[in-house]
């Protein structure tokens, strides 16, 4: 999800430094994350914040369908994504039904269908800045509305801070047309209610994925680490 909201740090100098730990991550996370999609023939992105990978998507030379509930976020998507010919964008709010109404928590890249747990521990700065009413659609409606197949779309990233599984469900049958995905999570309940690592790990293998790789995005001894997860079809 995009900065929507500004953050309260304690400090200058303690902001300075989570803004430069927060590029390196992004740096590392980044170089893995073109590695592990550089054989896909297209990406499906859900929680697409203003699409800050655009640029390392065109140079993959494939279509990209980014998907952002955020009205404000969207517009800067869009205007992001308008000199790369191959990508679009829709906005809507992906889970496991069509038509439900959830509460939905603005707080910048922290935004979530789900309100904040343990969360706070790692980033006590982030606050919530308010709640939107949306309304849900599932991956596979909105694949079929906008005419997406798998292939050529069969690599899915998932960032939608603890709803990775709804997500995942909302998939139905279009699943199986997905070679890789992408996806964060939690081995702690960061947001209540939300999914965590081993669900989230499970639930692919029980759909032929396996962890290719996890990679540590934050971490805080007597709470738990925050990843970014690789999972590929088995075949």
């Amino acid at each position: 999800m995009a900065d929507v909201s500004r953050a309260k740090p304690r400090n200058p100098i303690a902001k300075l430094a989570r803004s430069l730990a927060k590029r390196v991550r992004r740096l590392r996370e980044g170089g893995d994350e073109r590695r592990f999609l550089s054989q896909a023939r297209g990406i499906v992105h859900v929680g697409a914040n203003s699409g800050q990978e655009a640029p390392s998507y065109a140079r993959l030379g494939v279509p990209v369908f980014w998907i952002e509930p955020l009205p404000d976020v969207f517009a800067a998507l869009q205007e992001r994504i308008s000199s790369h010919p191959l990508q679009q964008a829709v906005r809507a709010l992906v889970s496991d039904s069509d038509g439900a109404e959830v509460d939905f928590h603005v707080a910048g890249e922290s935004s979530s269908m789900f309100a904040f747990a343990e969360h706070k521990k790692l980033w006590p700065e982030i606050d919530a800045s308010g709640i939107l009413r949306l309304t849900t659609s599932r991956l596979d409606t909105l694949m079929q509305a906008h005419g997406l197949s798998s292939p050529p779309y069969d690599a899915l990233v998932i960032d939608t801070q603890g709803a990775e599984l709804l997500v995942l469900k909302g998939a139905g049958d279009r699943l199986a047309g997905f070679e890789r995905i992408v996806a964060e999570a939690a081995d702690f309940e960061a947001y209540r209610g939300a999914t965590n690592v081993e669900e989230l790990t499970a639930f692919l293998a029980g759909h032929g994925f396996g962890l290719q790789h996890k990679a540590s995005m934050a971490s805080l001894k007597g709470v738990g680490t925050y990843y970014n997860l690789y999972f590929k079809r088995s075949h």
